[in-house]
């Protein structure tokens, strides 16, 4: 799993710069995969779609995307995105999840992607800012 996640925090970290510390964030998946919680899924190489599963401070279990990624040359379909999060949402219930958290982590800044979780009832649910430290 280790070149799994070097594979594609590179390939998203060359294209979006999303980590500020991209060794840093390979490392705390390393952890989470050693921990035997990392797990993702790919559909027909478009992409990857890595999570864990595990309790929130509210008691409940939730599938949490660690890592979303549709490479360009597959990107333009509202159909693979569903797919995608359609087989999340599989999952989570498979595994007794009350919940499924996109973009907990990082944050989307895509207002077009922040849209469609929206038309299929993802809500914004959590509040940060930046203080510069």
């Amino acid at each position: 799993m280790r070149a799994l996640i070097e594979h594609w925090a590179s390939m998203i970290q060359k294209e979006l710069g999303s980590f500020a510390d991209p060794q840093r964030a390979k490392e705390l998946m390393f952890i989470l995969e050693e921990k035997d919680k990392l797990r993702y899924f790919e559909i027909a190489d478009s992409g990857v779609f890595a999570y864990m599963i595990a309790d929130d401070m509210k008691g409940n279990l939730c599938l949490t995307e660690i890592m979303f990624y549709i490479k360009p040359e597959r990107r333009g379909s509202i159909k693979l995105v569903k797919k995608y999060i359609d087989t999340a949402e599989k999952i989570a219930l498979a595994n007794g999840c009350k919940c499924v958290k996109i973009g907990a982590n990082i944050g989307y800044k895509d207002q077009s992607l922040i849209k469609l979780l929206r038309r299929w009832g993802y809500q914004d649910d959590t509040v940060s800012k930046d203080i510069g430290g």
